[in-house]
């Protein structure tokens, strides 16, 4: 039932919820149109959402994403028909193998660069400014959306220790069981946490949070406005559109690190809280980067590359009286 799905508390549910009442609602109306009689049982269940996933493959032509995405919606709402739906999860399989996620592997870091700094440049708000900060984090620490949007300023989520000549070290905390909340991964591993690895962006995070109440979000601004910005940024640079998800952040942070001997594979699964590296191999594969910078302009290259040889002179926040607009309503 709809009510059911409401028993999940944590800022997932509001990624996973429309996906839930979607299948929901392909149910129902094939019930009323006879086309399956209404599930009785898990094994009825299991034979219809297969079903469902056939249609929007073979009839609707949809991306596969969105078989991943109602995957993990069902059995993050519905963690105990892990084992019981044999069918459909051979469906959402099949389904990404029928249409490889190419858009998902992560971006070269000279395009991460180019976007970043253009972001920058074009900061004349608070939300823009936010949403600058959201987009180098993100990829820095190989988090989630909703890794992002749970986030509030207090002593549980987020820990700030001084160093030696003005540094910072800053960690962070996801799905913290005090709070009753979960991601993905917490209900394997609670309470997991990640340490920001550029200085740089570290000492960003801290002032942006010297702006931000205690017991507030860190962000405000939502995952659709920050992808606004950085598809502005893409336009900016006429680049190719990207893939309309801040998910390939998770993955480019990895594939980079890797690529650079930064990190190893077992490293970056543990950074990225990833549970088997099965799950994090496919998205750090070296020639997708390579692939990717041979697709950008030189001039694009030249300018990502400007930004990474001193992120600090362009990611900058602004003060008070050069920013026009704060948040609406404060």
């Amino acid at each position: 039932t709809r009510a059911e799905v409401h028993a999940v508390t944590d800022d997932t549910n509001k990624a996973y919820l429309k996906a839930v009442f979607r299948v929901m609602e392909i149910i129902e109306r094939g019930v009323r149109t006879r086309r399956w009689p209404p599930p009785r049982n898990t094994r009825e269940l299991d034979a219809v959402l297969a079903a469902i996933v056939d249609h929007l493959i073979f009839i609707d032509n949809e991306n596969q994403g969105l078989g991943r995405n109602l995957h993990a919606a069902w059995l993050h709402v519905f963690p105990e028909s892990q084992e019981s739906l044999p069918s459909f999860s051979r469906s959402v399989l099949g389904w990404s193998r029928l249409q490889p996620p190419g858009e998902q592997q992560g971006l070269c870091i000279e395009r991460w660069g180019a976007i970043s700094r253009s972001m920058w440049e074009n900061v004349h708000t608070r939300r823009d400014e936010e949403s600058a900060v959201w987009y180098d984090l993100q990829k820095d620490t190989y988090c989630r959306e909703q890794d992002m949007e749970g986030l509030r300023n207090t002593p549980q989520d987020i820990a700030v220790r001084h160093l030696p000549k003005g540094q910072v070290q800053v960690a962070l905390f996801f799905g913290l069981s005090s709070r009753g909340e979960s991601v993905k991964t917490s209900q394997q591993m609670p309470n997991q946490g990640v340490v920001v690895d550029e200085p740089w962006i570290a000492s960003l995070l801290v002032q942006h949070l010297a702006r931000v109440r205690e017991g507030d979000k860190i962000f405000r601004v939502s995952r659709e406005e920050v992808m606004e910005r950085v598809a502005a940024a893409v336009a900016r640079l006429n680049l190719d559109p990207l893939n309309k998800r801040l998910h390939v952040l998770r993955h480019t942070g990895p594939a980079n690190d890797i690529a650079t001997e930064k990190r190893t594979l077992e490293q970056a699964r543990r950074r990225g809280r990833w549970l088997s590296l099965r799950s994090l191999e496919r998205y750090t594969k070296v020639a997708h980067l390579v692939a990717d910078l041979s697709r950008m302009p030189p001039r694009v290259v030249d300018y990502g590359r400007e930004f990474l040889a001193d992120p600090p002179y362009f990611a900058k926040l602004r003060p008070a009286e050069q920013i026009s607009v704060y948040f609406e309503g404060n």
